[in-house]
């Protein structure tokens, strides 16, 4: 098993200033309390603690990112800047089969 790193994947968009993204082209990231659109609130049930829920965005982007690579069970995957998201991408990469996974953060 093993073999190559998996292919990178780069994914160049740039967003609008209208794109709307809390924290990136609208203020309110590190508020304690901010009034965001309907489409972008969930309902946390009650069986999952805060500590859980803080984690569902990290672990998105996570899985998303990994399903744009191709395939990579029994192949070795490269985190690059793992320093916030990195443990979360480790984790997925781990999920979707990954042999060997490596991150480093910069």
């Amino acid at each position: 098993m093993g073999g190559g790193l998996v292919s990178a994947v780069t994914v160049r968009r740039r967003p609008s200033a209208n794109w709307g993204a809390i924290g990136d082209t609208v203020d309110g990231v590190f508020a304690e309390y901010v009034a965001v659109p309907f489409r972008n609130a969930y309902l946390i049930p009650d069986h999952v603690d805060d500590q859980q829920a803080a984690l569902i965005e990290p672990l998105s982007c996570a899985v998303h990112g990994t399903s744009l690579l191709r395939p990579v069970v029994g192949r070795n995957v490269l985190i690059i800047g793992g320093r916030d998201d990195g443990p979360a991408a480790a984790a997925a990469a781990a999920r979707a089969g990954g042999f060997q996974i490596w991150a480093c953060a910069t």
